[in-house]
């Protein structure tokens, strides 16, 4: 998803210090932890809704990092990344449908 190796190591350790800051018993602790590890190994739940709009979803992910994206900049930069790969006339009408309906139903049509 373009992000550093380490990012699941830094999550992890992050939580397991909220995790003893909040005095969790040990088998939350150790929930907390395996399911830290996983969170970003192989994850694919959004894999193929994020080709199909954005095409390299690693691109768009490793894009992320450049920009604070929030409000008309996140709109933006949704934009300027639909329909990656495509066609001008896709691109164009997948940003057309993205505007009109505020991003819910870019795939539709």
């Amino acid at each position: 998803m373009g992000r550093p190796t380490e990012r699941v190591l830094r999550q992890t350790v992050i939580t397991l210090r909220l995790a003893d800051a909040a005095g969790v018993e040990p088998g939350i602790r150790a929930a907390a932890y395996y399911t830290s590890l996983l969170t970003w190994i192989g994850c694919a739940a959004d894999t193929s809704e994020l080709a199909e709009l954005f095409g390299d979803e690693t691109r768009l992910y490793a894009d992320t990092h450049d920009e604070d994206l929030a409000g008309v900049t996140m709109a933006l930069f949704i934009a300027r990344h639909l329909g990656g790969g495509g066609s001008r006339l896709r691109r164009a009408g997948l940003v057309g449908r993205f505007l009109a309906t505020a991003g819910k139903s870019v795939c539709s049509g």
